[in-house]
C-alpha cells in the first residue's frame, strides 16, 4: 500500500493543485488504514480458529486414555496341580474352537491364562502387555454349572483390584460335564475417570471371550 500512496502523491503534485494533493493524501492514508485493519482482522480469526482446533483435539484425546483393544487369536489355559502329584495340563483355544479340558475330580489346580497373537509371521505374547496395563484389564472366569469348580483370583492390578490371569481352582468332588468361559475386558479410564472396579464385567469393551468344554472324572 505504501507504493500506491507514493504514486497518488506524484500524480497530484504534477497534474492537480495543492488542495487536490491533500485529498489524494487522505485517500492514500485511508487505503493504508483499511489494509492494516484487514490484516489484523484476519490474524484475529486465525488465532481463534487455532485455539478452537487445539481444544477439540485435546478433548478427543482425553476420551481415550489407553490404546485400543488387544489383537488376540489364541488363548491358553494351564492347569498345574497344587499337590505336585499330577502333570501340568495346557488347553488351547484357537481358530474359533477350544480343546476339551479334562480335569480330575476333587483336585486343586493353579490356573494361568495366557493370550497370544499368532496372526503374523511370529507369535506375539499379549499376556505381558495385559500385565503392564493391568489397571485397564480384567479377566473373568465362569463355569457352567456354577459349582463345577470354585475359582479364587490370585493376582491384582496396581490399585489392588482383581486382574485374573493367575487363579486357583478347586474341582468338585464328582464326575461331571460342563463348560468354562474366559472373558478379557478392556476397562481404561474415560475422560480421566477410573472405570474398572475389579468386579463388574459389563464395563468397558471385550478383548476376548472364549469357551472350553470340560470333563471332570
Amino acid at each position: 500500500m505504501t507504493n500506491n500512496k507514493f504514486y497518488i502523491k506524484n500524480i497530484s503534485s504534477t497534474y492537480f493543485p495543492t488542495s487536490s494533493t491533500l485529498i489524494c493524501n487522505n485517500v492514500a492514508n485511508k487505503l493504508d488504514s483499511c489494509y492494516l485493519y484487514n490484516i489484523k482482522h484476519f490474524m484475529k480469526r486465525l488465532i481463534l480458529l487455532s485455539i478452537a482446533f487445539s481444544f477439540f483435539s485435546c478433548s478427543r484425546e482425553d476420551d481415550h486414555d489407553h490404546d485400543d483393544n488387544e489383537a488376540i487369536t489364541t488363548v491358553q489355559l494351564t492347569f498345574t496341580p497344587t499337590s505336585n502329584t499330577g502333570e501340568e495340563k495346557v488347553f488351547t483355544w484357537k481358530d474359533g474352537a477350544g480343546q476339551l479340558v479334562e480335569l480330575s475330580k476333587n483336585e486343586e489346580y493353579n490356573l494361568e491364562v495366557d493370550y497370544l497373537n499368532e496372526s503374523g509371521l511370529e507369535k506375539k505374547e499379549i499376556t505381558e502387555e495385559i500385565e503392564e496395563e493391568s489397571d485397564a484389564h480384567l479377566v473373568i472366569i465362569k463355569t457352567t454349572p456354577t459349582d463345577l469348580m470354585g475359582i479364587t483370583t490370585l493376582d491384582k492390578d496396581s490399585k489392588g483390584r482383581k486382574l485374573g490371569l493367575k487363579n486357583k481352582v478347586k474341582v468338585k468332588n464328582a464326575a461331571a460335564n460342563g463348560n468354562i468361559r474366559v472373558i478379557l475386558k478392556h476397562q481404561p479410564p474415560v475422560n480421566g475417570k477410573e472405570l474398572k472396579d475389579g468386579m463388574d464385567e459389563t464395563l468397558g469393551s471385550t478383548d476376548s471371550d472364549v469357551s472350553f468344554s470340560v470333563i471332570v472324572k
